[in-house]
């Protein structure tokens, strides 16, 4: 049964393409469709993925014990309909459901190998969050909490709105016991005049504890977060 499909998908592909070559002008994708074909006919398949996966590596080592070329498309041009007649012809041969099931298998190994590292915040599947709070880092909570930690008389205060204001990028890390690690200020943008500032973020920013760990297939993980702080002036 699989066989007829892939004879019949490629008559159907073969009459389309060689009824527009003989008027001499082909589409892009009529191009690309038949470079599919021509490099199916020399054993070649070719899986182009077009969204980013944190598991690219151990998809692409999976798809060549399979036999099959991996590239990467995120804007959907260079392979304009070719990455189509690729598709067709894998789910004809391996099935359907063979790309999903070897996603499933390469995050999985993706998982495994770094469980015990930590991860870049958009590798994992929820974020660090405080305790009663669905916002991404709890919102302002650092924001807040910086703010605790400044003198009454202090000039200025801490805020998240960076638009048109000095500000810090600053990154940190959150442990998948809950504890907050390696403080670090990743940029700085006109905060010249506020040295004490920079001071107290990088002495409290690491005293936060009690955070709800960010996670990956819903266990725990180490991962490391940036946010933007912003200074606002009472002068």
């Amino acid at each position: 049964m699989r066989l007829l499909l892939l004879i019949l998908l490629l008559l159907s592909f073969c009459s389309c393409n060689q009824k527009h070559s003989d008027t001499g002008m082909m589409t892009l994708c009529e191009l690309g469709r038949q470079e599919g074909l021509d490099d199916y006919k020399k054993g070649i398949l070719h899986y182009i993925n077009g969204e980013p996966l944190r598991y690219e590596s151990e998809m692409e080592d999976l798809l060549r014990q399979k036999g099959i070329k991996y590239s990467i498309d995120p804007f959907g041009h260079a392979y304009e309909c070719y990455d189509l007649v690729m598709d067709s012809l894998i789910k004809v041969k391996f099935g359907d459901d063979f790309v999903d099931k070897l996603k499933l298998v390469a995050d999985s190994l993706f998982f495994e190998k770094r469980k015990n590292g930590t991860f870049d915040y958009y590798e994992v599947d929820t974020w660090a969050l405080r305790k009663n709070s669905n916002y991404q880092l709890g919102g302002d909570f650092v924001i807040n909490y910086l703010n605790e930690k400044l003198t009454p008389k202090s000039s200025f205060r801490f805020v998240s709105n960076t638009v048109d204001r000095p500000y810090y990028l600053i990154e940190f890390t959150v442990d998948k016991d809950g504890e907050t690690k390696n403080g670090e200020i990743k940029e700085r943008n006109n905060t010249e005049k506020f040295k004490d500032a920079e001071e107290i973020i990088l002495r409290e920013i690491t005293k936060i504890k009690d955070w709800t760990p960010a996670t990956i297939k819903d266990q725990p993980v180490t991962a490391k977060f940036q946010m933007g702080v912003a200074i606002e002036s009472g002068q």
